[in-house]
C-alpha cells in the first residue's frame, strides 16, 4: 500500500472516533510593536491580531503586520546608499469545530515594493482514544510574485506548496511524544 493510502486510511479511521468536543482557540486581541537594531539595521513595526468565536463552533481572526527595515550594509555604507522598504502583511482565518474535529482555513498576503505573496492554508485536527492522541494534516499554496527594484520590466513568479502530517500522543501528565512529517516543494 502506497503511504498516500496509508495516511488517507489512517486518516479517515481517525475522524471516526468522534465523542466529545475540542477547543477553539481562545478570543483575544492583540497589539505589539517589534523593534530591532543591530550591524547597521533596525528593522520594526506594528502588529495586531483579533481572534473571535461565533457560537461554539467557530472562531475567526484576522492579523496585520508590518516590518520597515531601514540601513545599509558595509559595501552600501561605503557608496552612502541608505536601503529603505517596508513589508505589509494581512491575514484571515477561520477555525471550524465539530465534535473532536477543528478545520481550518487562513488566508494571507504580504506586500514589499519588490515581492508580492499569497498563500492559503487549510488543517484539520482530530483528537481521539480518549483525547490523549491528536492526528493533524495540513496543506498549503503560495504563488509569489518577484520583481527587481529599479526594473519594471523584470517579473517572476515562484509557487510554494507544503504538506504536513503529525501524530501527538500524551503518555503521562509531563510527557507528551509528538511525531510530524513535512513536505516543502517550491518551484519558479
Amino acid at each position: 500500500m502506497s503511504l498516500i493510502k496509508a495516511v488517507t486510511l489512517f486518516s479517515l479511521i481517525a475522524l471516526t472516533w468522534q465523542t466529545q468536543a475540542a477547543v477553539l482557540p481562545q478570543d483575544r486581541s492583540d497589539a505589539m510593536y517589534h523593534s530591532y537594531q543591530g550591524g547597521g539595521m533596525s528593522i520594526d513595526g506594528p502588529s495586531i491580531l483579533l481572534r473571535k468565536k461565533i457560537g461554539n463552533s467557530v472562531s475567526v481572526s484576522a492579523n496585520y503586520y508590518v516590518d520597515t527595515i531601514s540601513g545599509a550594509s558595509i559595501d552600501v555604507l561605503a557608496t552612502a546608499s541608505p536601503y529603505e522598504e517596508e513589508r505589509t502583511e494581512n491575514s484571515l482565518g477561520i477555525d471550524f469545530l465539530n465534535d473532536k474535529t477543528l478545520m481550518s482555513v487562513n488566508y494571507t498576503t504580504s506586500s514589499e515594493n519588490d515581492f508580492e505573496a499569497e498563500s492559503i492554508h487549510f488543517g484539520i485536527s482530530q483528537d481521539f482514544f480518549g483525547d490523549l492522541t491528536t492526528l493533524t494534516l495540513g496543506f498549503s499554496k503560495g504563488k509569489d510574485e518577484v520583481g527587481k527594484t529599479g526594473d519594471e520590466t523584470f517579473l517572476e513568479e515562484a509557487e510554494r506548496q507544503n504538506y504536513r502530517i503529525g501524530l501527538t500522543q500524551i503518555i503521562t501528565k509531563n510527557m507528551i511524544v509528538g511525531l510530524s512529517f513535512e513536505n516543502i516543494a517550491d518551484q519558479g
